[in-house]
């Protein structure tokens, strides 16, 4: 589904009272005539919920009550369905011990039994997990191990005929090693087939250290190469990959804003921020480049936006949202490249870049992906909007969502004198594309 897309309401539903003291991100996805949610419950408690397509009511199943930190924005929860129907759930991690459920019966969220370990190593300090599909179609696994200054990614692959993990490499595919850890985006898959990647290193906790942009792709997740058609040997450690734009610490680049795309020629393209020589935060896309496709030699770094402004940021933990984002690049069906950014001083908007020069020839604002009425934040109450979209298949035309509204100020931890707020009610919309 195209990401630069506008979208309204074609029709919504209340799916249940939410909690609303964290920012973490809940789980929808559309598996053929149903769909299934994962979400945490107005009494915290990790809720899953499932219904036919078309249908308004829900079967919703509590599957555990205990929680690792009810206030951590990280904690998010993510869902995937295997080849023969059977559910998997992991969520509630920060640096903490796996939680991972499978159903026992296919399609049946209320069959959820938890199972003490995927493969039995690697697995007491993990976050950041993620489902997804591999080269053939087999259910992959990522997450990353260890903390945020020492953390290595590791990636399991399910084979349905044992109902067993095993890893996908012996050793993880990036290895911070005890000094430095790697966010990314990816590995997602580009026009050409290849899986591709793009992340910064951080040394130590805090965000403003993010520092050192880098690439790898693959045809099979197992062998990695750079832009070049050359080998990235496996575990990839600092230096060890393609470096893009040696972005240096205290450099203003925001590891949760680094995005992969690609443009009409098939290049990969990523897009992040950084500190311009004045200091002021602008809007970067590089790009792989070369008078041939297939294997291009370089990359050439552009700078976007050309703003008079600074965004601070730092510290441990998550980062309060203050309303600065960009997308990746999309290709339009008319052949134009777009990207969509959200600012504290310059408001939201999309622009329409020139592929040659990647600058905005044209500018559109404001620009909001969801429907407006959605969108302002609960001033008194400290709330805002979050949208969680189908990680399944949504029919063709149609994007269904998850909204609800949180505490946006509880990213990490609460004050020990913190009150719980008022749960928020759990929607789901299914959306059209707007003119």
């Amino acid at each position: 589904m195209a990401t630069n897309t506008r979208f309204e309401t074609e029709s919504s539903h209340e799916v249940a009272e939410a909690w609303a003291g964290q920012a973490a991100e809940f789980d929808l996805n559309t598996h053929g005539e149903y769909q299934f949610v994962a979400f945490y419950g107005a009494d915290q408690s990790i809720v899953t919920g499932q219904r036919r397509v078309g249908e308004i009511d829900w079967t919703l199943t509590t599957v555990t009550e205990e929680r690792n930190n009810i206030w951590d924005g990280h904690n998010s929860l993510v869902l995937a369905v295997d080849d023969d129907g059977y559910l998997h759930l992991v969520g509630d991690l920060h640096v903490d011990p796996l939680n991972y459920y499978r159903t026992t019966d296919p399609l049946d969220v209320t069959t959820f039994e938890q199972i003490e370990s995927m493969v039995g190593s690697e697995e007491d300090l993990v976050t950041y997990p993620r489902f997804f599909e591999g080269p053939d179609g087999e259910l992959v696994f990522e997450y990353r191990h260890k903390t945020c200054s020492e953390g290595d990614w590791i990636y399991n692959v399910y084979d349905t005929e044992s109902s067993t993990w095993q890893r996908l490499l012996d050793d993880p595919l990036i290895a911070g090693g005890t000094q430095s850890s790697a966010y990314m985006q990816g590995p997602v898959v580009g026009p050409n087939g290849y899986y591709h990647m793009a992340w910064c290193w951080r040394d130590t906790p805090a965000a403003q250290t993010n520092h050192d942009l880098y690439y790898a792709q693959s045809k099979d997740l197992i062998h990695w190469e750079n832009s070049r058609g050359d080998t990235v040997s496996t575990p990839i450690g600092f230096h060890g990959a393609e470096l893009i734009d040696p972005v240096p610490s205290h450099g203003g680049m925001i590891n949760s804003q680094i995005y992969l795309s690609f443009d009409s020629k098939q290049r990969p393209v990523v897009s992040y921020f950084k500190f311009d020589g004045d200091g002021n935060t602008q809007v970067y896309n590089a790009r792989a480049e070369s008078e041939s496709v297939v294997r291009p030699v370089g990359w050439e770094v552009y700078e976007t936006s050309d703003w008079d402004y600074r965004y601070t940021f730092g510290g441990c933990g998550g980062l309060e949202g203050k309303g600065i984002g960009i997308s990746g690049l999309e290709l339009g069906a008319d052949g134009r490249l777009t990207q969509t950014y959200s600012h504290p001083k310059y408001g939201s908007g999309m622009w329409m870049l020139d592929e040659e020069t990647l600058e905005p020839i044209e500018w559109r604002s404001p620009w909001n992906r969801y429907p407006t009425v959605a969108e302002p934040a609960d001033s008194e109450s400290h709330r805002t909007v979050m949208w969680a979209e189908d990680s399944g298949h949504s029919p063709e035309g149609t994007l269904y969502a998850l909204r609800w509204k949180v505490d946006a100020r509880n990213s990490h931890w609460a004050d020990s004198d913190w009150e719980a707020p008022p749960p928020s009610t759990l929607e789901l919309h299914e959306l059209s594309m707007s003119s």
